[in-house]
């Protein structure tokens, strides 16, 4: 597991706003890390039952949903779960009623404010490389701290620094993270995201055919389809008699639009840059198939038991690629590929993807639409794996 330079910064993919926080994690956030020292922590026996535990969840909305089946377990365990995450995955965790107590937004001035208030059993810093949540999770009162000891600078700030795998699913990572909080056993993605009755009403409302949900792709242009493999692929889903959804955010809708005009096809429906989170998830969970890159939508599916085809381009596979789900894989298998270390996108291509647009890669992702949509033809809607 290779170090993160501040040349990997610079060539790595991304607006220059976000690689500017980047570097400021980087220089700013090493230094601050050093000056706090080595974690205080009180030296009292923790309780042995139910405690309260404040849980940092940086990043995405991938973390976030392979989080949740820790965060149900812990719950099970009668402890008392706070969240310190961030604007762009908050919305996974307000969506599952119950689950959590407080939550709060690092990147909201209040909010950041009042949860330095509040004091903790364990605060666990679920982050696997910056620095800037392990310097959090030192301020923040509380009698014990843990994350992953990726780091040297990180290490120091906990008074327990667990290990980090790049091989294993991250899942397991977080499973790990959390065992001196009592658990134990292989937890599972399935059947860990709930969806509430109202907005599967709506996505029921919404489409009347039964249909494969589609996604365009992530924010980043190494994790998206080419207009002629989304056109290839939406080709084969209307003729099995399926319809084709069209899933993406906002930054994608230009690029919808000019896929349907291409596509020219009354069974092909775009909610692209049109549904909230909570939406997207009803319309992924009313799916016959899910087809997407590794991203939030992917371990969305996995998590709601959709079969799914799962394409590995820049992404590291053994990391990311959903267990015990009815998955279709395709990756290119190159030398280059993963070219994404702690979600620094490095590639070497110079832009022209191989790992994801290449021909060879087009059969092979064709190729697993077709066992898909045979798949789906034969087993009764909403049947997990196991049931055919």
């Amino acid at each position: 597991m290779r170090p993160i330079t501040l040349w990997d910064i610079f060539r790595s993919q991304g607006s220059w706003p976000l690689k500017g926080i980047k570097l400021l994690d980087h220089t700013l956030g090493s230094i601050v890390c050093r000056c706090l020292g080595r974690s205080r922590t009180d030296s009292s026996v923790l309780p042995s039952g139910p405690m309260k535990v404040l849980i940092i969840r940086p990043g995405g909305i991938g973390d976030a949903v392979l989080l949740l089946p820790v965060l149900r377990e812990l719950k099970r365990g009668g402890h008392t779960l706070d969240i310190l995450c961030e604007k762009r995955n908050v919305a996974v965790f307000r969506s599952q009623p119950g689950l959590c107590g407080q939550i709060f937004c690092y990147d909201v001035l209040g909010e950041l404010t009042a949860v330095g208030r509040n004091s903790y059993d364990w605060v666990v810093d679920t982050e696997q490389w910056h620095c800037l949540s392990a310097v959090l999770s030192r301020l923040i009162r509380s009698r014990r701290t843990i994350g992953f000891g990726t780091r040297p600078e990180r290490a120091g700030l906990f008074y327990t620094a667990v290990e980090y795998s790049h091989e294993a699913y991250e899942l397991h990572n977080f499973s790990r993270l959390f065992s001196l909080l009592g658990l134990r056993g292989r937890l599972h993605l399935e059947g860990s995201y709930a969806v509430s009755a109202p907005d599967i009403a709506w996505a029921k409302a919404s489409l009347s055919r039964p249909y494969a949900a589609l996604a365009l792709g992530g924010s980043s242009a190494a994790r998206r389809f080419s207009s002629e493999q989304l056109v290839l692929m939406g080709r084969l889903i209307i003729d099995s008699g399926l319809n084709v959804v069209l899933l993406g955010g906002g930054d994608m809708k230009v690029f919808a639009g000019k896929l349907l005009d291409e596509m020219k096809s009354p069974g092909v429906v775009s909610f692209v840059g049109k549904t909230s989170l909570a939406q997207s998830v009803a319309l992924v969970a009313g799916a016959r198939c899910f087809i997407g890159q590794d991203s939030g939508l992917l371990h969305i599916a996995a998590a709601l038991s959709v079969p799914s085809v799962a394409v590995f381009g820049p992404g590291n596979r053994n990391k990311w690629a959903p267990e015990n789900t009815r998955t279709f894989f395709v990756d290119s298998g190159l030398l280059c590929s993963p070219c994404t270390f702690f979600g620094y996108a490095v590639p070497q291509c110079h832009g022209t993807y191989p790992c994801l647009r290449s021909p060879e890669l087009t059969v092979r992702l064709l190729q697993a639409v077709k066992e898909i949509l045979s798949y789906v033809q034969n087993v009764p809607a909403g049947a997990k794996k196991g049931d055919e």
